[in-house]
């Protein structure tokens, strides 16, 4: 029993040292709290003396007689008096912890909102904003309504009857000519005044022609050709005072089907002595033209016609050798309107006078047109030529011009939007020869005046080492000073094209050339005025070189041919008229074929979350 009642004095012993430890901890916590509350102290100390004892009663009923227990309860009783807590510390730290979980919410907050408006700028379109942007979706398609213009005659009578009558610019006995075709899967074809809407259409006439016509040479039936596309349709009529609108609608979009046209005036007499005549234009919002001097005594106006039912503006942008790759700023301005189903003129001639040649840009603003520049040389009462020039076709490295023949006086205008070696060759049945080799600087139009075309050629070739626009100008003489001249483009050709001549077969002549290293073979059909298959033919094109046909040798009526080859072949036609020869007048004119290749329309489908107000 000894060993009880020594450990009831350590007991007691350490009661007294806990009891004087508490006091020391009141006093403690008196001087640093003002505000401590002493009996709540006091009752803390017995609740930790009430432990202590509790403490001691565990101790005895577990027998646990080592020493070692004992220390670990008075450490743990000590620790317990070195760390107390009062209500007012209990206040505060939850008080602390409460700001330390709000802080932490907010800031989960603010990642979580800066997330979402970083998702918002990579995906714009779950978004419903009116500001965001928009996606779209651009498709090539097959275009299956055709519209094309043809020009109506260059006239300058004048209304007044001021002065002497024969110093009065007069059209004189000005005659016109239109002639309009469309070939293959085409089920409607009409053709009306450009000022007039769709509901004055009329209709051209269709002609079912055989499938088994046979090759009057070969007796072969022409395999090429689709029996789908044995229907034509064809008309005519003058263009004394409006441009004319043909338009086709197709049922498939496919190769050999489409629709071309052509127009022609002559005169014998008047200020418009001589021949005019151009293919028929497609409307298109952006047109390149190259024209000549605009020195005095020269009409030069640039003609647009709009065919839709909605108004439009008509930019003209335009560079001269003079300005060189610098833009003129013409003083009459560079814009005009063109209203619905109507055509405006913009006067090329006022805008850059002086020049010696032009490169001409046409933009339009909302709807496409048709456009094409008609004009007219004098010198003082003598007649120097009337012709229409129509828009270039896309630039390229290699380019061929049929219809240059023996005895034309030849001008070359060259652009080219960088620095390029040129080379410019004649080209005849038996091939190709170099005429000029120059350097074309890049902007800067530049005019090669090629002289006399020599005999037993009939094209000429462009050749360079980065795209050119290209252009020649041809003239011939008549009697008492008078002159006629014509503008040719280069014709690019492949697969299926058609030419329709304005005038009669006898005064139509056909040529064909082709840049390839070898022969190229040709499938020729020919139509009468009424639409009705007469002659298939095989052509055969040798290597780098040009043929001519009369189109007489096809029959009296000979007016549309459709050309097929799996060759680069371009076709053109030379025109002249029996009655301005036999008024000893120069009268030429060029035309050159149309593709009845599927032309491909941009469509543009964009997605806006805008709001429909």
């Amino acid at each position: 029993m000894s060993w009880r009642k020594k450990d009831r004095e350590n007991s007691a012993d350490s009661a007294d040292s806990s009891d004087s430890e508490n006091i020391d901890n009141i006093a403690d916590i008196a001087d640093r709290s003002d505000s401590a509350d002493i009996e709540n102290v006091e009752r803390d100390s017995i609740t930790e003396n009430k432990d202590l004892s509790e403490s001691e009663d565990l101790s005895e009923n577990n027998n646990l007689s080592e020493n070692r227990d004992s220390s670990e309860h008075k450490a743990l009783g000590q620790h317990r008096d070195n760390s107390p807590e009062t209500e007012s510390q209990r206040k505060r730290h939850l008080h602390n912890i409460g700001i330390v979980f709000l802080s932490s919410i907010s800031a989960i907050i603010l990642i979580v909102v800066s997330l979402i408006l970083a998702t918002m700028q990579i995906y714009p379109n779950v978004v419903d904003s009116g500001v965001r942007s928009s996606t779209s979706v651009t498709q090539q398609v097959g275009a299956t309504s055709l519209k094309m213009v043809c020009p109506a005659r260059l006239s300058v009578s004048e209304s007044s009857d001021y002065g002497d009558k024969e110093y009065r610019e007069s059209d004189g006995n000005s005659t016109s000519m239109s002639r309009f075709a469309a070939f293959g899967n085409v089920y409607r074809a009409t053709v009306r005044n450009s000022k007039d809407g769709d509901d004055s259409a009329s209709s051209l006439d269709s002609v079912e022609n055989s499938d088994d016509y046979e090759d009057g040479e070969n007796n072969e039936s022409d395999e090429s050709k689709n029996s789908s596309s044995n229907i034509t349709f064809i008309a005519s009529k003058n263009i004394d005072k409006d441009s004319q609108v043909l338009e086709g609608r197709l049922s498939q979009s496919d190769s050999g089907t489409g629709i071309a046209a052509s127009s022609a005036s002559w005169s014998t007499n008047g200020d418009l002595r001589g021949l005019s005549a151009s293919s028929c234009i497609n409307a298109t919002r952006s047109q390149t033209f190259l024209a000549p001097e605009t020195e005095t005594g020269t009409l030069m106006r640039l003609v647009s016609v709009n065919t839709s039912s909605k108004s439009t503006i008509v930019q003209v942008r335009m560079w001269s050798v003079e300005s060189g790759s610098n833009l003129i700023t013409p003083s009459t301005g560079s814009a005009f309107t063109v209203p619905a189903h109507s055509e405006s003129y913009f006067d090329i001639s006022a805008a850059a006078p002086n020049s010696k040649g032009l490169y001409i840009q046409v933009l339009s603003e909302q709807t496409p047109v048709a456009s094409f520049i008609q004009v007219r040389k004098m010198q003082g009462l003598t007649v120097k030529g009337v012709d229409v020039i129509q828009p270039l076709q896309a630039d390229s490295k290699s380019a061929l011009i049929p219809g240059v023949i023996k005895s034309d006086n030849a001008k070359l205008y060259l652009w080219s939007k960088t620095t390029s070696k040129v080379n410019v060759s004649w080209v005849g049945e038996s091939g190709s020869k170099t005429v000029n080799n120059l350097l074309l600087e890049g902007k800067k139009l530049q005019i090669v005046d090629l002289g006399k075309v020599p005999e037993k050629v009939s094209a000429l070739k462009v050749e360079a080492n980065n795209p050119v626009f290209s252009m020649v100008s041809i003239n011939r003489s008549g009697e008492s000073g008078q002159e006629d001249l014509a503008f040719a483009e280069p014709v690019h050709s492949q697969g299926y094209s058609a030419l329709v001549t304005p005038v009669k077969s006898e005064e139509t002549t056909l040529y064909f050339a082709s840049a390839d290293s070898s022969e190229s073979t040709v499938h020729l059909r020919v139509f009468d005025d009424k639409g009705a298959l007469i002659a298939r033919k095989t052509l055969v094109v040798p290597a780098d070189s040009s043929i001519e046909l009369e189109a007489k040798d096809f029959g009296d009526k000979a007016v549309v041919f459709e050309a097929d080859s799996k060759s680069k072949v371009s076709f053109a036609a030379r025109i002249h008229k029996k009655e301005v020869d036999d008024a000893h007048l120069a009268g030429i004119s060029w035309i050159r074929s149309q593709s009845l290749e599927p032309q491909q329309v941009s469509i543009k489908v964009t997605e806006t979350q805008r709001v429909v107000k």
